[in-house]
Order: structure tokens, then C-alpha cells, then sequence
């Protein structure tokens, strides 16, 4: 509600995307204003059009080397069996990835920027059969806490994505990345080769908040209408609105429509 805009150029990347035109979309606004719930939408997309939709999060403290990349290939375990087997002749060199792949297999000792190259190659593969299978879409969340080596990896994917139906998109807290990120210098060094597109969410303008927020309480759609000076919006923050129409007790409801003029 409120980001028609933004999920029409998502929808346009993603088409492009299809036509094996893949970029990293980052989609970028301060916390709460609605990044997870645009990104939820252009999920449901991929899943009506048969698309596969793999997802993992960077969090806060924790620095734990390609942690969003384990997260989203983990379930990918589940696809060992069948005639087409979806690792063979990956399983050893995509164990840092995923622990539980079994592999017989001895990897000759390489110096560690040739193994991590071997690494990467691997995983740039395995995404490219995912996509032969149908098309991918990778979402990697609170990319502005990411690790230093999934920034490498995540950087050789995207370079690596064009030529097979990939998009990969990530979200960022606007006010946790500054030009000394180590994000912000990938993303400008993809700018130089045009495999980014940014999406910037603003706060929601007023008359927007106060259908999300309507919405929330039951109001009926007829009767939103909502003065500015009827009440202060939570600054057009959706999940702050979720939370702000929580505390109100039921009866709220009915002061709302009052206070729209209803």
C-alpha cells in the first residue's frame, strides 16, 4: 500500500532479469519504512510465475564468514535426490556454503585467494543450474551488516548472473550505510559496469499512512479521509504505524473515523 511505484520498477527489473539481463537491485530506506514488505511482494511475483526464491539475512554482530548465503542455500539440501541432482560435482568445493553436503571428494590445497576463487566459481554455478531449473530470485536482507567475505561473493554473483535468469536483491538501512562502507564501494564499482539499480523508499506521504493505518483498524475505504491536522502520523513509517495502531484499544477504530471526519 503506498508503493505502486517501486513494485512496478521491481516488476520491470525483474522481467528484465528473466531475459537474462539480471542487475543487484538494492532497495534502500530507513528502518521500518517498509523495505521486507515491498520485497514480500516481489516474492509472491516470482513464486506465481513458477520462479524459485531463496533468501538469507545478514544480522547485526554477528560476522560469521558467507552467513546469508549458508542461510539461503541451506534448504537447497532437500534437492540432492532425483535425475537431475542439483550439486554433482559441486559437493566439495561448496562445503563452506553448506556443511552438510556429502562429498568423497579430496580438493587439492590451494593458497587461500585461489580456493576462495574455487569457491565462488562453484557457487556462481550452482546458481546457474538453479536458474536452467526456473528462473531465481536471491533476497539478502540487512545487506548494511553484511560480512566481508559474503560482500566478495556477493559481488562475483552479480558479475557472474549475467546471461541466466538471476536477480539478486538486497535491502539496506539507509542511515547504516555511509560512503565509508565497504557496501557502498561495491555498489559503486557496479555502477561503473551497470549492474545495479537502487530503489529508495521515503516515508510514506500522510494520505497513504492513514489508509495503511485504516486499513489496519478496519476502517472502510469510503470513509478514509484524513486531514493533516487531525493527528501526527508516525513520520509515514509502516512498521512503526503497525505497531502505533496496536496500542490503541478497539474503540479506537471508531475515534479514527471520527477524526478522518467520518
Amino acid at each position: 500500500m503506498g508503493r505502486e511505484a517501486e513494485l512496478a520498477r521491481l516488476t520491470a527489473l525483474l522481467d528484465r532479469a528473466w531475459r537474462r539481463q539480471g542487475a543487484l537491485v538494492v532497495v534502500e530506506g530507513e528502518a521500518g519504512v517498509g523495505k521486507t514488505r515491498l520485497v514480500r511482494e516481489l516474492n509472491d511475483q516470482v513464486r506465481r510465475q513458477g520462479g524459485k526464491v531463496l533468501t538469507g539475512s545478514c544480522y547485526e554482530g554477528e560476522r560469521l564468514p558467507y552467513g546469508p548465503f549458508v542461510e539461503a542455500f541451506r534448504p537447497l539440501l532437500a534437492d540432492q535426490a532425483g535425475d537431475d541432482p542439483l550439486f554433482n560435482g559441486l559437493e566439495a568445493e561448496l562445503q563452506p556454503l553448506l556443511p552438510g553436503l556429502e562429498s568423497s571428494a579430496e580438493l587439492p590445497a590451494l593458497e587461500p585467494d585461489q580456493a576462495r576463487l574455487r569457491l565462488f566459481d562453484a557457487t556462481s554455478r550452482l546458481l546457474a543450474r538453479l536458474s536452467n531449473r526456473q528462473p531465481l530470485l536471491l533476497v539478502l536482507d540487512d545487506l548494511h551488516w553484511i560480512d566481508d567475505a559474503s560482500l566478495e561473493l556477493l559481488g562475483y554473483l552479480v558479475r557472474n548472473s549475467q546471461g541466466h535468469p538471476i536477480l539478486i536483491c538486497g535491502t539496506v538501512r539507509q542511515e547504516e550505510r555511509d560512503e565509508q562502507h565497504p557496501l557502498t564501494r561495491l555498489i559503486w564499482a557496479l555502477s561503473r559496469q551497470h549492474l545495479v539499480e537502487r530503489i529508495e523508499l521515503a516515508p510514506l506521504p500522510p494520505q497513504a499512512t492513514g489508509d495503511l493505518l485504516a486499513a489496519l483498524l478496519g476502517c472502510p475505504r469510503h470513509r478514509r479521509r484524513w486531514p493533516g491536522r487531525s493527528f501526527s502520523m508516525p513520520r509515514g513509517t509502516p512498521s512503526l504505524s503497525k505497531r502505533w495502531s496496536g496500542c490503541w484499544p478497539r474503540r479506537a477504530a471508531s475515534n479514527v473515523r471520527m477524526a478522518a471526519g467520518g
